[in-house]
């Protein structure tokens, strides 16, 4: 039965004589449970649904009065802060948060990037969900967030050890990881906050890293051997029979692709979608031919074009990737991606091929044991341009599109003797 026995109305609508809340019994398998009927004055606050019916949970005629009273308080406090009427899930926050940005980056609003896109689809619409997925928006309280990182650490184990052989999970998560991931889903708090949609304050808390973690570079030896093991014969004779043409193209792109970075100091995310005409060419004082390349603020972590200069290796690594293609009966026209397969598709990630160069050439972690990524040539630029190069740490944090603290922080081993030219003289 949807009711038995008779229906009790608490409070009625003064002008239009409306019943405003209706308390009814209803007959369950389980056993009878009261409900409630809410009549709502804002229908935008409850998907435009003019009624919402919601269980009291108790056969207790008393406790159900109490308890629909003390929820059509809170419906009219929320409809008085134009707050969602039914608290939203975690999941529902997430679906509202991804798809208005999506949306936003689709249109070419300012500050929305596709990098920021791929990576909160990367970590709240993934391990968020299955984290708190189910739990309403404002249950969450500082110990969820607290507690994430114990959590996340432990998923991590799991996915490593029951990944496929080229599976691209960590098994150990650095901080950073951890502290970006809280950090995406205390934006998605903020903004779902900025619309009434949350009503706590839970992303005022904050993750600390225990201390700075230097960034792993090549040592000059390193990126030595591993640029000359690039020019060997052997790098290019892969696969079966060792002469497939498709991985010989695939490791001259990424020949040309990991002098390119190491170079020029670029972002992985700022080169994955380059094209020809984003790249010119200048000369130095010495007369050389070095790249300029034109970073788009939409790929750009920081949201901010910029001019790079490269030097003159990452130039001749491009002139000769541009030879090969030409070579091979393939064009390199202005609007063409740079690193793409030979359908025009740009590469979305080197990992699996960078970890095998890396690997055959001998040179997989830096010099503190940590496995070394692709992130780590543009850490290998900036440490060898303030020991080698001599560059001014203002000029060199402008070319890289961050700030002097930045670099003071993170490579701060590298700081102290590389000014004494420019001290002393």
């Amino acid at each position: 039965m949807w009711n038995k026995g008779k229906i009790h109305h608490l409070v009625r609508d003064p002008n239009t004589g409306q019943n405003k809340v209706s308390v009814f019994l209803r007959q369950l398998k389980r056993g009878d449970r009261y409900y409630a009927r809410f009549k709502i004055d804002d229908r935008s606050l409850a998907n435009n649904k003019p009624y919402i019916t919601e269980s009291l949970r108790t056969k207790d005629l008393d406790t159900a009065l109490e308890r629909a009273r003390n929820r059509y308080a809170e419906i009219k406090f929320r409809q008085q802060t134009r707050s969602e009427i039914k608290p939203l899930s975690v999941n529902e926050g997430i679906d509202r948060f991804v798809n208005h940005y999506s949306k936003s980056l689709k249109v070419g609003i300012h500050g929305f990037s596709e990098h920021m896109l791929r990576n909160y689809k990367k970590t709240i619409d993934t391990h968020w969900r299955e984290y708190l997925g189910s739990r309403s928006l404002d249950s969450l309280n500082v110990a969820d967030l607290e507690d994430y990182e114990a959590w996340r650490r432990q998923r991590a184990m799991h996915l490593a050890q029951n990944a496929k052989k080229h599976g691209n999970y960590k098994k150990n998560l650095a901080a950073r990881t951890i502290q970006w991931e809280i950090n995406s889903f205390k934006a998605m708090l903020r903004w779902c906050a900025g619309r009434n949609l949350y009503n706590g304050r839970v992303y005022e808390w904050s993750y600390k890293l225990k201390e700075k973690n230097r960034r792993s570079a090549f040592t000059l030896e390193q990126y030595e051997k591993l640029y000359r093991y690039m020019r060997t014969n052997m790098f290019l004779r892969k696969g079966k029979h060792g002469n497939d043409s498709r991985i010989r193209r695939h490791r001259a792109m990424l020949r040309a692709y990991i002098l390119f970075m190491a170079n020029t100091g670029l972002r992985v995310g700022e080169a994955r979608y380059l094209r020809w005409k984003d790249i010119r060419d200048d000369k130095n004082k010495l007369g050389e031919r070095v790249v300029v390349v034109s970073v788009s603020a939409a790929h750009s972590k920081v949201r901010k074009s910029r001019q790079a200069v490269g030097r003159v290796t990452a130039m001749r690594a491009l002139e000769r990737w541009k030879e090969y293609l030409e070579a091979s009966g393939e064009s390199a026209t202005n609007d063409r991606y740079i690193f793409c397969d030979s359908d025009d598709n740009a590469i979305k990630s080197f990992r699996e091929g960078f970890n095998s160069v890396i690997k055959e050439a001998g040179v997989e972690t830096d010099r503190d044991g940590n496995k070394l990524t692709i992130y780590s040539l543009r850490h290998t630029y900036i440490t060898l341009r303030l020991r080698i190069g001599k560059l001014r740490i203002h000029s060199l944090a402008k070319n890289c599109g961050t700030s002097v603290s930045m670099i003071e922080e993170y490579y701060s081993d590298a700081i102290p003797t590389d000014f004494i030219d420019e001290l002393t003289t």
